[in-house]
């Protein structure tokens, strides 16, 4: 879409001189002015919070910490806004166990990243379910600000009770250092 604007200003700017230039230069400026994916590779030192626990999930408390949890982000060679997050250490390590994966596919937007890790299909109480972990974050320059939610995706919502449409949730910031970008 920008370079069909981008055409239409040069149209312009061929018609109009200098004040079209002017012009040009402001909304370039005010509008970001690039299509140019941001850099998301690195691996981040990440604290997550619980927040929110609307699937009831056992022993969770709001305002609990996890701390310098890794996270490695990895752009796809063949497409700059697909972007791989995977969860690494312990907190990796049991998101593997009880969930089925610590991968995260994801895509970007800018500044902007949201992706889905979806777990093993299991069935509980009759309630045919897969975990469900929806990322979505904003990288600043290094800092990482964002939300993970929790749910699930059911086959059967009539026998799956509140895993139907619930969601957990727990906010994500962190950091990669500076000088070391893959």
């Amino acid at each position: 879409m920008n370079s069909i604007i981008s055409k239409l200003w040069r149209t312009f700017l061929l018609q109009h001189g200098k004040t079209a230039a002017l012009a040009l230069a402001v909304g370039s400026w005010s509008c970001g002015g690039t299509d140019e994916p941001v850099n998301f590779n690195g691996t981040y030192t990440t604290t997550i919070t619980n927040k929110a626990n609307g699937c009831e999930f056992a022993n969770w408390m709001v305002g609990n910490k996890t701390q310098n949890v890794e996270v490695v982000m990895a752009t796809d060679a063949t497409d700059a806004k697909s972007v791989v997050v995977t969860v690494q250490g312990f907190a990796g390590g049991f998101l593997e166990l009880f969930v089925g994966s610590r991968i995260f596919i994801s895509n970007t937007n800018g500044n902007e990243i949201s992706g889905l890790l979806l777990g093993r299909e299991s069935t509980d109480a009759g309630c045919m379910q897969q975990s469900r972990i929806r990322i979505n974050g904003k990288l600043n320059g290094d800092a990482l600000d964002g939300t993970l939610t929790y749910g699930f995706v059911v086959k059967n919502p009539e026998t799956c009770g509140i895993k139907a449409s619930c969601a957990t949730q727990q906010t994500i910031v962190g950091s990669r250092p500076t000088s070391i970008k893959m």
